[in-house]
């Protein structure tokens, strides 16, 4: 949450109430982490809890109105969030995104032009 409020406040974008899509990609999420508090659950954690909501709480707090999308398809999920977010842009769904990746494997030797 705080890499994306860096993230939005660097921009320098009135981000506050606009068309802005969150594009939120994930990789390799389980239930192990249920085990660790299932003794504890109380009434936040249907609805905290969930990696679907991740990227809907970011556009709330920041008072996002465009797509807010989770997505997981495996080591792509980011390439991916990233070609969903500028399609929506192309087809006028949304003004800008906000993309969170959570893996990005680059190297330098990999591309050559």
């Amino acid at each position: 949450m705080s890499v994306c409020c860096k993230a939005l406040c660097d921009s320098g974008i009135d981000y506050r109430g606009s068309n802005t899509g969150v594009f939120y990609a994930q990789l390799l999420n389980s239930a192990e982490g249920l085990e660790d508090d299932r003794h504890e659950i109380n009434s936040y954690h249907g609805v905290g809890r969930p990696i679907a909501i991740r990227p809907n709480r970011i556009s709330f707090t920041f008072d996002l109105r465009g797509q807010s999308i989770a997505l997981d398809t495996a080591c792509s999920s980011s390439a991916t969030a990233m070609h969903l977010a500028v399609s929506a842009i192309s087809l006028g769904d949304i003004d800008q995104a906000l993309i969170v990746g959570m893996y990005v494997f680059s190297c330098g030797l990999c591309a050559k032009s």
